[in-house]
This record gives structure tokens, C-alpha cells and sequence, in this order.
């Protein structure tokens, strides 16, 4: 009954976690549900590093896109960095990876750029959707994707504008990384609402 079913990267690392996700993507299918992937790409737990090295945030792996890649058919909305992007890809550029995924998938893209905001491609690949970003202090990284994704989705689950969307993600991105907490500290959209209107960029 529900309106989408988000799945991870993360969560393919594994043959039984793979298993299940597989499972879940079909029944999504059938009942007409969305399905949305946050790519969340960490080599370490692919066992592609080091065990506790979880700054390594891209290692290039031909193992990690051959088990994405099945998933990307299915799919309504994709999110993720540059290095997420190219590592569901394949490919060794970004522009690349977007061809490749496009080709394979009628999904939206979500490409997300730190401070930078995101941008949204849909069928046109040159023609991205972008709003404002939100330059400020970080804190606290941890959080900050979950945070991205819930804004996004607050809108796309909605149906507004693409644009509309990246300006929630970009703004609960950011709120997210001023404080100490993780995804607890994700804010309200009342608090989202707030900070958009009222947020001026602190002159150097």
C-alpha cells in the first residue's frame, strides 16, 4: 500500500541482502509502487578496502556494476554522488556513466554535489535541473545523504517540480550538517520552509 520502496547500494553488497532487495523490488513492481535507489556506494563494505576504512569513498569495481546494474530497469528515481553515479555506470566519466545508466533505465537521476546543490536529469542529459544551493559551515557529514533524500522525496512524492525538489534536498542537506546528530537530526519541513526563506549568504 505504500507509495515507494527506496533500496541502497549498500544493501546489494551481500548475496542474501541482494536476495531480499531482489525479492522486494518485485513485489514494489507488482503492487505499482515506486522504486528508488540510493546508490550509497562504500568500497569497505564490498570488501573492496580495508576492514573499518570507511573514508575510501570510490574504488573502481567491474563486481560492484555487475550486481547494480540488473536493478536499474526497475528503477523510477536513482540518487547519488559522482562517484556513485560512474561506479552503477561503468564507466570511467561521469558523462559516460549517465549515457550508460540512461540506456539501461527510464529513471530520473539525482546527481549530488556536496555544497553545490544537485542536479536532476531526466530523458535530456544536457538539459539538467538545478536550484539554489546553500553555502555554509559543516559540522557533521553523517546524516547528510538521508537528510538530501527526504527532502527530495518530500517533494517528488508529491509531485512538484523537479526543481522544487532539489531546493528541499539542498536545504535539508545542509540544515543536516550544522548539527551534531546523524538522520535524528534531519529537520522538519516546517524548518526546511524557514531556513529557505530566510537563509542570506554571510559576505566573505
Amino acid at each position: 500500500k505504500v507509495k515507494a520502496l527506496l533500496i541502497t547500494g549498500t544493501g546489494l553488497s551481500t548475496s542474501s541482502m541482494r536476495n531480499a532487495t531482489r525479492q522486494a523490488v518485485k513485489t514494489a513492481k507488482e503492487s505499482g509502487c515506486i522504486v528508488i535507489l540510493d546508490i550509497d556506494y562504500r568500497p569497505v563494505l564490498w570488501g573492496l578496502t580495508e576492514a573499518g576504512d570507511g573514508e575510501t569513498r570510490f574504488v573502481a569495481s567491474a563486481t560492484v556494476t555487475k550486481e547494480i546494474q540488473p536493478f536499474l530497469s526497475d528503477l523510477d528515481l536513482i540518487v547519488g554522488t559522482v562517484e556513485e553515479i560512474m561506479i552503477a555506470g561503468g564507466e570511467q566519466t561521469l558523462e559516460k556513466s549517465l549515457s550508460s545508466i540512461g540506456s539501461q533505465s527510464s529513471a530520473i537521476i539525482v546527481l549530488k554535489r556536496g555544497e553545490e546543490g544537485c542536479r536532476v536529469y531526466s530523458s535530456d542529459f544536457s538539459l539538467p535541473v538545478s536550484a539554489r544551493s546553500f553555502k555554509i559551515e559543516v559540522l557533521n557529514v553523517l546524516g547528510a545523504g538521508d537528510s538530501f533524500m527526504s527532502g527530495f522525496l518530500r517533494g517528488w512524492l508529491r509531485n512538484e517540480s523537479l526543481e522544487n525538489c532539489a531546493l528541499y534536498g539542498n536545504a535539508c542537506g545542509a540544515l543536516v550538517v550544522t548539527r551534531h546528530g546523524c538522520s535524528p537530526s534531519s529537520p522538519s519541513f516546517a524548518e526546511v520552509l524557514h531556513f529557505i526563506r530566510n537563509f542570506e549568504t554571510v559576505p566573505n
